[in-house]
């Protein structure tokens, strides 16, 4: 079955956070909001109050802008996107709630790849929501799932992993270097010599 892995892989994606709409664009899918339906003539959207993917002259996904946050739209879109890849559009799958959780399950992995996670070094679900671009909750939980794989050891165990990890190096270093630098102006701010402009 496809993984968030080959997906990062077969796409080229060498950074974080991952952006939907030029993924939609590379694969040809056209992306339309709800809103752009409406005025087109559809009065009602039948499918989700999220988004649906669906074949009319070309692949195209149609979501809801108006749903916040952003995050949520964002995952969204690939959500519709893993449905597309999965091939549910082409041979709609016999169990609904399955292909549900199948497109769940791999947006959340591709939006916070465990892997590039662990070596860019995060340490708090804030991290993980500032870089991947996602929700709390949604940032919550990949940190969970981090926090249970390098206690279990699973991380960088695969050729598959050992690639990606170098796709993404230029991207991990210069988060890491950037986060450094962060740290250390935090960390000058709080001496209380330079607050009393002895340095």
């Amino acid at each position: 079955m496809l993984t968030a892995y080959d997906i990062i892989l077969r796409e080229n994606i060498l950074s974080l956070p991952i952006n939907p709409s030029q993924l939609a664009k590379q694969n040809d899918v056209s992306i339309i909001s709800y809103a752009t339906l409406e005025k087109l003539g559809v009065k009602k959207i039948p499918v989700s109050k999220d988004g649906f993917s669906f074949v009319m002259n070309g692949i195209k996904i149609a979501y809801n802008g108006a749903i916040e946050p952003l995050e949520r739209q964002r995952f969204t879109l690939i959500h519709e996107l893993c449905h597309i890849w999965l091939g549910h559009l082409e041979t709609p799958p016999a169990n609904k709630d399955l292909a549900e959780r199948q497109a769940d399950s791999i947006a959340s992995e591709l939006l916070c790849p465990l892997l590039v996670l662990h070596l860019c070094g995060v340490t708090t679900p804030a991290d993980i929501k500032d870089l991947c671009g996602v929700s709390q909750s949604a940032a919550q939980i990949a940190f969970k799932n981090l926090c249970k794989a390098r206690k279990d050891k699973t991380l960088l165990k695969s050729e598959q992993e050992v690639l990606i990890a170098t796709k993404f190096l230029p991207f991990i270093s210069d988060y890491i270097i950037k986060i450094s630098a962060k740290k250390q102006d935090l960390a000058r701010y709080r001496n209380p010599d330079i607050i009393k402009g002895r340095f």
